[in-house]
């Protein structure tokens, strides 16, 4: 056994770098280095101080040459790109590009271009994968990078960039801007470098948005045919112009209802804002995850009571549109594109062996939030609430609110062709003391607060 994985501490984080291991401890993150890249490795660190690369993006990092951990990096939330808006999808990618560039004039760059090398620190993106760092004379070391140079491709970042970032970056948000997230999001969840399937172009140019892919494809092969710092502009100024999703069903929810609120007026709020302020004015908790956070009211008012929060929600538009409105507020608000059944699922590699890690196990937060949410997971999607609280439950360190939905709503009453399991619940089995007897089997501490309608109310619950 490895004697760094023995230390009942540190957790390995999967990875493919042929240079060293990366390890989790509960409040920081250590890299261990093959001995026969140490000596370069550190040498790497000096300019990395020398020319703060930190300063351009990469994450903070500590050089400890007299210990078995060679680098010590601040840890960030562990989210994946198959999980970001497609506009956090499309800085990542601006982002890479723009390390490249910047890095070339200290005679440095990256040795691959992957959505995985980068985390998000609220909306601001950071680097991760220090041991991608190398000097550009280097490159023609790594043989499986020449492996793959095409004749054409004079310079081994072309190659990078053709290989990688179009595979990893460019067509999954060439399928967003095209209105295929399905394709998009298979992608990512799919086709990450290793994992063993590869989407092709032509995967793109089918259906009615052939054409404005076949439009992105083009201006695409014009960029990479172009000397690096050309293609590098040419890349960057095509991720930018990209459309990508910013309007949808449920990307005007609140103001459709009259439930835009201002943050700082709640005398003008109805009995709903005023239960879950309460909750979180007496938890007060640190973290709070919101599931179902749709544009993030909710969200927004959590973060504004000093909570980091974690929004997520399934509506593409929604979690775009918070995104932006995190990334130009400055908000301490991460939304994520996940569906409620997707928070205990990891993803498989080619061997049926955890790629990614299920949310489950990365999003734990003090407080979750689960409001308007579970008429359409029981009613829509046939769960139990049961089921539900206890997904609740993994997810919540100290307590949870979730707004009950009762049979007689009017967007329920209203539109029953719109939940499909409808016809499993009725009176008896679908209430609010039903989901308090299951709560209970969950946490320690259940109560019952208004909501608005008053066919809704908010159930509480404390650990």
């Amino acid at each position: 056994m490895d004697a760094l994985t023995s230390k009942p501490d540190l957790t390995a984080l999967r990875g493919n770098d042929n240079r060293g291991r990366v390890y989790r401890a509960p409040d920081t993150v250590l890299r261990s280095v093959h001995p026969e890249y140490r000596e370069q490795a550190i040498e790497l660190f000096d300019l990395f101080a020398r020319h703060d690369l930190e300063g351009m993006g990469f994450v903070p990092t500590t050089c400890r040459p007299d210990d078995e951990y060679l680098f010590e990096h601040t840890p960030y939330l562990t989210t994946f790109p198959h999980e970001w808006p497609s506009e956090m999808l499309r800085d990542a990618a601006i982002f890479t590009l723009d390390l490249f560039e910047k890095l070339d004039r200290f005679g440095l760059t990256l040795k691959d271009a992957l959505p995985s090398n980068v985390l998000f620190e609220r909306s601001e993106p950071r680097f991760i994968d220090f041991l991608s760092l190398i000097h550009t004379a280097d490159l023609p070391s790594e043989a499986w990078l020449a492996e793959k140079q095409k004749p054409w491709e004079r310079d081994l970042r072309t190659t990078i960039l053709r290989d990688m970032l179009f595979r990893f970056f460019l067509m999954p948000l060439f399928a967003f801007a095209t209105r295929r997230p399905v394709c998009a999001r298979q992608m990512l969840r799919h086709q990450s470098c290793n994992q063993g399937w590869d989407a092709k172009p032509s995967d793109l140019l089918r259906g009615r948005a052939a054409l404005s892919a076949a439009y992105h494809l083009t201006r695409y092969q014009a960029a990479i045919l172009r000397p690096l710092p050309d293609a590098i502009r040419a890349l960057r100024n095509l991720a930018q112009s990209l459309r990508l999703p910013a309007t949808g069903a449920y990307s005007t929810y609140y103001e459709a209802k009259g439930e835009d609120f201002d943050l700082d007026a709640p005398d003008t709020w109805q009995a709903k804002q005023r239960s879950v302020a309460a909750f979180l004015n007496l938890h007060r908790p640190q973290t709070v995850l919101d599931i179902g956070a749709n544009t993030g009211w909710f969200s927004r008012l959590a973060e504004k009571m000093g909570a980091k929060v974690i929004a997520t929600d399934i509506d593409e538009a929604s979690v775009n549109r918070l995104y932006l409105h995190s990334r130009e507020a400055g908000c301490n608000i991460t939304p994520l594109r996940i569906a409620f059944g997707e928070l205990t699922e990891a993803v498989p590699d080619k061997h049926g062996e955890t790629f990614f890690t299920a949310p489950v196990d990365r999003l734990q937060c003090d407080g979750v939030l689960m409001l308007g949410l579970i008429h359409h997971l029981c009613l829509g999607e046939g769960r139990s609430m049961d089921s539900v609280l206890a997904t609740v439950a993994k997810l919540a360190n100290k307590a949870a609110a979730i707004e009950f939905v009762g049979l007689d709503d009017p967007l329920v009453a209203g539109n029953p062709g719109y939940f499909p399991k409808i016809a499993q619940w009725s009176p008896e089995n679908y209430n609010v003391s039903r989901l308090v007897e299951a709560a209970k089997r969950h946490f320690q501490e259940v109560a019952v607060s208004p909501s608005h309608p008053d066919t809704r109310v908010l159930v509480t619950m404390t650990n």
